[in-house]
């Protein structure tokens, strides 16, 4: 009974690796061109430095930021978090892009729609994997992922990221 029952897992945690293996390679076919997430990261970098109350080391985000580009065929599931981390990355730059009202920068220009939330759509299928990695890029990714959700004024979500990241 043992050996049918870690069959059944074998394909349980196949089937989901494969589906996994799926939704990283379309959330990193729908990434905007380099140049444009550039923009976008640097708006977010400048913003992030300023801020007195939030460390974050620009220098090892670009280098993410260049690995997933530069090095998109050889990303893989260990990579989900970094990949989530660049669109969480996008979606702050979209709205301070959006609050400095430069719209050279904005990529989504549809003003029916908040800024960066085509990034946030495309992250979210993979946030269920990164809540399984206990790292500090999940706690990053969700802390994220709560401020932009904040901007838009859905509290419950912020909340439910936050309690995500403090576990």
């Amino acid at each position: 009974v043992n050996n049918t029952s870690s069959q059944k897992m074998g394909n349980i945690i196949s089937e989901a690796s494969s589906t996994l293996s799926g939704l990283l390679y379309a959330t990193l076919s729908s990434l905007p061109p380099f140049d444009e997430a550039t923009k976008l990261i640097d708006i977010f970098i400048s913003v992030a430095g300023n801020n007195t109350f939030f460390h974050f080391d620009s220098k090892w985000f670009r280098t993410i930021i260049r690995r997933i580009y530069h090095e998109r065929s050889e990303l893989g599931l260990k990579d989900v978090n970094h990949v989530c981390l660049l669109y969480m990355g996008l979606c702050m730059g979209s709205i301070f892009a959006y609050a400095w009202k430069d719209r050279k920068i904005l990529l989504d220009r549809r003003a029916t729609q908040f800024p960066g939330s085509n990034f946030y759509e495309h992250s979210q299928p993979l946030l269920p994997a990164v809540i399984n990695d206990s790292s500090m890029e999940t706690v990053q990714v969700f802390f994220l992922a709560s401020m932009y959700v904040l901007a838009g004024q859905e509290m419950e979500m912020a909340y439910t990221y936050l309690g995500i990241a403090m576990r």
